[in-house]
Order: C-alpha cells, then sequence, then structure tokens
C-alpha cells in the first residue's frame, strides 16, 4: 500500500469536503485512459456486456494503471518533499554564507559558519540520495524518471534532473566551472577561506542550486497536476462505473470477482478524492462504501 492510501478509513476521515466538479462518464474515461492489453480499443457497451472473467480483465488492466499511475504519484511527492527541504538547507547555507561576507566577521565566527556550510551540505546530498521510486531506484541521481502510467498507448512522462553537489549551483569562476560541491571546506569557494571574492561567488552557487532545485520541485507538482491526477481521476470513475454498471450472475466466481472489484474500485476512489482528482471529494466515495 502506498503512502496516500495506507488506510482506508484514516484517509477518508483526513479529507475535507470540496464541491465536485463535472463528473466524467465512465465511457470517456476508459476512452482517455485507452489502454493497451485486454483494454485495447474494448467500448464501454462492450465492457457492460462482458461475463465474469472479461469484467475482470479489463478491471484488472485498469487497476494495474492505477497502481503505476500511484507509483509515480508517491514518488513525485517524495521528491518534491525532499526538494523543498533541500530549499530550505540552501537558505541556511545562504545566510551562513553571508555572514562570512561581512566585514568583522572573526575567524573562528567564519570556521564554524562553513562548518555549519559543510553539515548543510552532506544533508543535502542524504535528502536527494534517500528519493527512491517504490521499486528501490533513485529518483535523483540523474536516472529518475516519472511515467504517467504504463499500460497506456499515450504515456506521458517526466525526466528529473540529477540534484547532487556536483550538478547543482554550476557556475563559471575565472574560466573554470564550479559547483555547489566547491563550497565546502578546502574547496575553491570556501566561505571561510578570508577572500570576499570566494564568498560572494559560494552565494552565487548556493543560489543557482536553489533556483534549480524549486524548477525542478514545480515541474513535479505540474507533472502531478496536468498529467498524474487526471488520470488518476480517469482510473477511479472507470472502476466505479464497472463495479457499479456490471452484470455478474450469482455463481462462486462471480460473487469472487464482485469482491475484487469492490476493492479495487475503493482503492482507486480513495486515491482520486486523496489527491482532489476533478468530479471526486469525500461525499462521492463515502457514497460508494454505503
Amino acid at each position: 500500500m502506498s503512502q496516500i492510501s495506507t488506510n482506508l478509513t484514516a484517509a477518508l476521515k483526513s479529507l475535507n469536503a470540496s464541491s465536485a466538479e463535472k463528473v466524467t462518464t465512465p465511457e470517456e474515461a476508459l476512452r482517455r485512459l485507452d489502454l493497451r492489453g485486454p483494454a485495447a480499443d474494448v467500448t464501454w457497451d462492450d465492457v457492460v456486456r462482458l461475463d465474469a472473467t472479461g469484467v475482470e480483465r479489463i478491471a484488472r488492466a485498469v487497476d494495474d494503471e492505477r497502481i503505476a499511475l500511484q507509483d509515480a504519484y508517491d514518488g513525485g511527492g517524495q521528491a518534491v518533499t525532499a526538494l523543498a527541504r533541500i530549499e530550505e538547507l540552501l537558505t541556511e547555507a545562504q545566510t551562513l554564507a553571508a555572514a562570512n561576507g561581512k566585514s568583522g566577521a572573526g575567524v573562528r565566527t567564519q570556521r564554524e559558519n562553513q562548518s555549519k556550510i559543510d553539515a548543510i551540505l552532506k544533508e543535502i546530498q542524504t535528502a536527494a540520495g534517500d528519493v527512491k521510486s517504490p521499486d528501490g531506484k533513485h529518483l535523483l541521481d540523474g536516472t529518475g524518471v516519472l511515467v504517467a502510467g504504463r499500460g497506456s498507448r499515450k504515456t506521458e512522462s517526466l525526466k528529473l534532473d540529477p540534484v547532487t553537489l556536483e550538478s547543482l549551483g554550476r557556475i563559471v569562476v575565472d574560466g573554470r566551472t564550479v559547483s555547489l560541491a566547491d563550497v565546502a571546506r578546502r574547496k575553491p569557494l570556501d566561505t571561510s577561506s578570508g577572500q570576499r571574492s570566494d564568498v560572494a561567488d559560494a552565494r552565487r552557487a548556493l543560489a543557482s542550486a536553489k533556483e534549480s532545485v524549486g524548477a525542478l520541485k514545480e515541474q513535479i507538482q505540474t507533472f502531478q497536476s496536468e498529467e498524474l491526477r487526471p488520470r488518476l481521476g480517469d482510473v477511479a470513475t472507470a472502476m466505479e462505473g464497472i463495479y457499479t454498471s456490471t452484470s455478474l450472475d450469482s455463481t462462486e466466481e462471480a460473487m469472487a470477482t464482485a469482491r475484487e472489484l469492490r476493492t479495487m474500485m475503493l482503492q482507486s476512489a480513495t486515491l482520486a478524492t486523496a489527491i482532489a482528482a476533478d468530479g471526486w471529494d469525500r461525499e462521492r466515495t463515502l457514497s460508494l462504501l454505503t
């Protein structure tokens, strides 16, 4: 289970009611998902006429898409949280660097401030390195990609820029490219070196790093909002329609399918409500529980 829907009851209690926007029909939702595999080229009229086995195949294809989308959304959320923390750390480092650039700053104070900057750099490295996708792959090392589902024929993706001390804060000083890694003690931009030019360049590197981190955070949030959230809303709407509109017989197999459908439907509905997908609010999800 993900961080979004680990506990259904807790998730529902934490949601605030809001006015639902225009509700997409299951037919529209399934068409927009444009899934491959068992759900490829299947119209809504086809779905409602399927037997229990056919309904289960379609439902599982939709739920597999929900899992992939949810993994991407969760990974993006972890990255955004880490990037926000890194922004805070860079702000702290900027304050310390500025203090070391003031006239009258003593050698001892400068060294203490630089030690704090060194600790901040290590924390930034750790915060970025700890961000991983649900399958354990690093997201901020330059290889990370967020994908808007895996089962769609129209999949969108976002390649994540690296967030490392070597890739952030890259500026040119005297014809040489330096980075955030060079703001550390005994490196070219050591703010306790006694050289005001080093402090000025360190501040430029820190400002550049903060700008890059903020831009990446915004890119991820935009991808979540414009790509992941609408598709998760369509998944929930399609699953709701499959659960409420298909007719299953009373055989043991059909009853087992119905139970699985309910579980999948509630998972997708809770998730859609938690991320405020269009047309989904607390009341709509609660109505599915009764």
